[in-house]
C-alpha cells in the first residue's frame, strides 16, 4: 500500500482577494499485473480452450471473471469451442476457430 496526498490551492483576486488550500489523503494498493496464460494441453478435452489468470488483486469473495468471445463465463477457466465462434479459413481450406479471451478482476478501493 502507498499513502498519497492531493493538495489543491486556489487563489482569487476578483471580487475579493484571498486563497484557500485543502488536503485529502488516501491509500492506493500497489498494482500487481494480471497475467492470463493459455494452459490448454493434450490432456484438455478436444475443442476446448483453457486459460488461467494469475496476479492482480482478488479476494475470497470475488476472484477473476473470464470472458470468451465477449461473453461472461464467470470463474470458468475452460471454454468449449462453439460452432458460432468466429473463424477464418486457412489457405489449405482448414477452418480455424478464433477465441478471444479477456480476464477481469475485482478492484478494491480502501478509504482511510
Amino acid at each position: 500500500m502507498v499513502s498519497q496526498t492531493i493538495e489543491v490551492h486556489y487563489d482569487t483576486t476578483v471580487p475579493v482577494s484571498g486563497h484557500c488550500t485543502a488536503n485529502k489523503s488516501f491509500t492506493i494498493d500497489l498494482y500487481v499485473p494480471l497475467t492470463p496464460t493459455d494452459t490448454t494441453s493434450s490432456a484438455t478435452a478436444i475443442n476446448t480452450v483453457q486459460v488461467e489468470a494469475n496476479g492482480g488483486t482478488v479476494t475470497n469473495l470475488k476472484g477473476y471473471t473470464y470472458y470468451y468471445n465477449g461473453v461472461d463465463r464467470g470463474d470458468s477457466t475452460t471454454y468449449k469451442i462453439n460452432h458460432n465462434d468466429p473463424e477464418r479459413i486457412a489457405p489449405d481450406g482448414t477452418r480455424i476457430k478464433i477465441v478471444s479471451v479477456m480476464v477481469k478482476m475485482l478492484m478494491v478501493v480502501r478509504r482511510p
